[in-house]
C-alpha cells in the first residue's frame, strides 16, 4: 500500500481502487441482506396484523377437560336392503327394529379389525367378544340367533368378556316416527336379547317417543341431540364408543363446528355410511367438539 508524506507525523491513505460513488461488494452484499430482512420484517408484521382482525378459531382446555367420542353408525341392516329397493318398505312393519344382514355382521368386524389395529382399546366395547364364550356366570353381551329367512342372520352368542359398561340410551336412537324400523321392542324384550347390556335408564316399558303419525324434524332431531350430548359428557369416562344412526348422528353433529373451517366443517357433518366410523373430540367447558381426528368407512375399504 503507498503512503504520501503531509505534514511531519502525518500520513495519508491513498484512495480505494473503486471509484468514487460505488461501494465495495461485501457492502452491496450487506445491503441487500438488510433489506430483504426489513422486507421479512414487514411482511411478518403485516401477518400478524391480519391474524389480530381475524383470528384462527382456537380452543385450549386442559385435556382432562375432554372426551373422545368414537361415532360408529350400526351394520347393515335387513330394512336398508329393503329401502334400497323401494324407499317405501321403511313405512312396513315387517321391519320393525330389524337385524342386521350377513354382511351387516361382516362390516361390523371389519371395523372391529381396524379399530384394533390402529391400537385403540374400544373395539371389544363397541362391538362385544366373538371368540370367547361367556364364563364364570357373567351374562352374555348378545344371546344365539337363530336363523329366520330375510329377518334374522344366525350367529353365535357374544360374550361380553373384557366389555367396558354397555349402556342403552334413549336419546341416541334413529330419526323418530312413521318408519317401523326406527321403532323399538319393548326393555323387557331387548333385556331377554342383550343380557349384559345396561337398559336402567330408559324409564318406559314401551316405546312412547315413536309416533305413527309423525316425523321427527330436523330441529327435534338436532335439539334430542344436544341432550344426548349433554348425557355423554356428564358421564366419568373418557373414551366413549356412541354406536348410532346415520340420520341421528348427522343432525346431532351438525350442532358443532359452525365456525370450523369449510373442510372440518364437511368432515364433521357428513352422512354416516353402515358401520362407518368417525373419531371426534369433544371439551366439557361447553360440549363442542373441538377436533375431528380421523375416520374409518368399511364399505371404501373394501371397494
Amino acid at each position: 500500500m503507498l503512503h504520501a508524506r503531509t505534514s511531519p507525523g502525518q500520513r495519508i491513505q491513498q484512495a480505494s481502487a473503486h471509484p468514487i460513488g460505488l461501494t465495495s461488494p461485501q457492502r452491496t452484499v450487506r445491503a441487500r441482506t438488510m433489506t430483504k430482512n426489513t422486507e421479512l420484517v414487514a411482511e411478518i408484521e403485516q401477518q400478524l396484523r391480519q391474524q389480530a382482525l381475524n383470528p384462527p378459531h382456537l380452543t385450549v382446555v386442559p385435556f382432562r377437560h375432554h372426551k373422545v367420542l368414537h361415532l360408529i353408525r350400526h351394520g347393515e341392516g335387513y330394512h336398508n336392503v329393503a329401502g334400497r329397493m323401494d324407499h317405501s318398505l321403511y313405512c312396513s312393519p315387517e321391519y320393525l327394529d330389524a337385524h342386521l344382514t350377513e354382511f351387516g355382521w361382516q362390516q361390523a368386524k371389519a371395523v372391529q379389525q381396524h379399530i384394533k389395529a390402529s391400537g385403540i382399546q374400544t373395539a371389544v366395547g363397541c362391538f362385544g367378544n366373538h371368540s370367547s364364550k361367556p364364563c364364570n356366570g357373567t351374562p352374555p353381551l348378545m344371546l344365539e340367533y337363530v336363523e329366520q329367512q330375510g329377518k334374522i342372520t344366525a350367529h353365535p352368542v357374544v360374550s361380553a368378556e373384557g366389555c367396558p359398561p354397555f349402556v342403552c340410551y334413549e336419546l341416541c336412537r334413529e330419526h323418530l316416527g312413521v318408519h317401523p324400523c326406527d321403532k323399538r321392542c319393548s326393555v323387557s324384550e331387548l333385556a331377554a336379547e342383550y343380557p349384559a347390556v345396561d337398559f336402567s335408564l330408559l324409564s318406559d316399558e314401551e316405546d312412547v317417543l315413536w309416533q305413527q303419525q309423525h316425523r321427527e324434524t330436523k330441529e327435534e332431531i338436532k335439539a334430542r341431540g344436544l341432550a344426548f350430548m349433554a348425557q355423554v359428557m356428564a358421564r366419568p369416562e373418557r373414551n366413549i364408543a356412541i354406536v348410532s344412526h346415520s340420520s341421528f348422528l348427522h343432525f346431532m353433529m351438525t350442532n358443532y363446528g359452525g365456525q370450523a373451517s369449510t373442510a372440518v366443517q364437511g368432515e364433521l357433518h357428513r352422512w354416516f355410511e353402515n358401520c362407518e366410523w368417525q373419531l371426534s373430540c369433544a371439551h366439557t367447558d361447553t360440549s363442542q367438539p373441538t377436533a375431528y381426528s380421523s375416520s374409518f368407512d368399511v364399505n371404501k375399504s373394501a371397494a
